[in-house]
């Protein structure tokens, strides 16, 4: 009988042991995975910024609309149909 009783306590414990490890890991997993949430959104956060801030910029020189930055999607655009001249003023 004592016998018995020590190993359905030991399973109990073992039970037991198991659960709270289990937990302690997923605990550690949400951390992580709320502290990579965290700092991707503050990176994202930068981005915007700095993005704001060049627009910004380019706003104030007020030449950014007449010579847009070559990049490959605006390349094309920044070429005129054949016949057609860009007039400057002095």
């Amino acid at each position: 009988m004592k016998k018995e009783e020590k190993k359905k306590k030991n399973n109990n414990n073992n039970k037991n042991k198991n659960k709270n490890k289990k937990e302690e890991e997923d605990q550690e997993k949400k951390k992580k995975k709320k502290k990579k949430k965290k700092k991707k959104k503050k990176k994202k956060k930068k981005k915007k910024k700095k993005k704001k801030k060049k627009k910004e910029e380019e706003e104030e020189d007020g030449y950014s609309f007449l010579f847009p930055p070559l990049n490959a999607d605006s390349r094309h655009d920044n070429f005129l149909p054949a016949g057609q001249f860009i007039v400057q003023s002095i």
